[in-house]
């Protein structure tokens, strides 16, 4: 007992990597993982800036098709990072991905956390669901099954309550009608989707209860990555507390005509 209390003490006194420079960075990394097609590819990468002194944050996603050089000095997609450095060394793909991100960005990645498809369903089904609001209706006729056929999926505008399996298909989906057929309008509901697990954290009190949010994580031990020490975890709990979503800013990296990136063809392959 003592020494839980200590340990308690001591995080308390404890500050995160990035904290003392009012500039904690976060990399959010998502991948299909086993039993999946391109099981270790992060097709979700989310760099996240929280500046603790007025609990703002920053959100941007970027593409999973941006062209990357790589170490050797061959071109690739960024999605593919995690799953050369897994290959050359199980379990050093997310820090690999946060030093890719770093040089791109030319920001420091103080922490990362990587999950696959099954880690994203058992999070948002152990706290009852969550409340997403949908833009416009869509349809997704080619929505991937787990037969390697297709199951087409629809959403309806307006809020809808999901479970894990209902919210991984919305955020999944790449070739629905009305505009969202494409990376950059997934980006964005993964985005959404995110907002709507913060609320669902707070409403739920989960944050301040460190029994059940360690009881979640040690039962998806082998579905997340990450250099998240617990203590820090729960320092990042409180702050988030804190934050009211119209405080975050969301953005991503598109090839609008006002945007960064321009699309292009190298080798047969569509990159940007």
């Amino acid at each position: 007992i003592i020494s839980k209390i200590r340990s308690l003490t001591l995080a308390r006194e404890k500050t995160l990597q990035g904290e003392e420079a009012n500039r904690i960075n976060v990399l959010l990394l998502g991948m299909g993982g086993v039993g999946h097609d391109g099981a270790t590819l992060t097709d979700t990468i989310i760099f996240t800036s929280l500046r603790p002194s007025d609990d703002a944050v920053g959100m941007l996603s970027i593409p999973r098709d941006l062209q990357i050089l790589l170490a050797n000095k061959e071109y690739s997609r960024i999605n593919a990072v995690n799953a050369f450095a897994e290959l050359k060394q199980p379990g050093s793909g997310g820090q690999a991905v946060a030093e890719m991100v770093s040089n791109i960005l030319q920001q420091p990645i103080n922490y990362y956390l990587r999950l696959d498809f099954k880690a994203f369903e058992e999070i948002i089904d152990a706290v009852g669901g969550i409340d997403v609001k949908i833009e416009q209706s869509f349809y997704d006729p080619f929505y991937p099954d787990e037969n390697f056929g297709y199951e087409p999926v629809s959403f309806t505008a307006g809020t809808e309550h999901m479970n894990g399996q209902r919210a991984l298909k919305f955020v999944r989906s790449r070739h629905g009608t009305n505009g969202e057929g494409n990376d950059f309008a997934r980006a964005r509901r993964q985005q959404k989707v995110l907002f709507a697990l913060k609320e669902r954290l707070l409403s739920f009190n989960i944050l301040l209860h460190p029994k059940r949010i360690k009881s979640i994580l040690e039962s998806l031990t082998n579905n997340i990555q990450t250099n998240i020490a617990f203590w820090e975890g729960m320092r990042l709990g409180k702050t988030l507390r804190n934050i009211k979503t119209e405080q975050i800013i969301s953005r991503v990296l598109d090839s609008a005509p006002d945007g960064v990136l321009r699309e292009r063809n190298y080798n047969g392959a569509f990159v940007l």
